[in-house]
């Protein structure tokens, strides 16, 4: 349990610093959820790529470079969900 502020300018300045700690943790989820939606994106680009007939609009090229832009983690991820697609 917190400790209860005997001083007002303690009790202010700590509320300040949870203040900003909360709006730095706000951005941070955002920024996350920006970068969430757009791996969403690149992935299911790629699905689309690897699973296009051939003859279609998604030349290997596209799938090469949505796959460069990937993190690792994604790609990683990719390759898990692809390896139990195909078993």
């Amino acid at each position: 349990m917190p400790a209860a502020y005997t001083n007002l300018d303690q009790a202010n300045a700590r509320i300040d610093a949870l203040e900003a700690e909360l709006a730095a943790t706000a951005n941070a989820a955002r920024f996350a959820s920006k970068a969430a939606e757009k791996a969403r994106a690149e992935v299911m680009e790629l699905k689309m790529t690897a699973n296009a007939p051939s003859g279609t609009d998604y030349p290997p090229a596209v799938a090469e470079t949505v796959a460069k832009n990937l993190t690792p983690e994604v790609r990683d991820a990719l390759r898990d969900i692809l390896g139990r697609a195909d078993a």
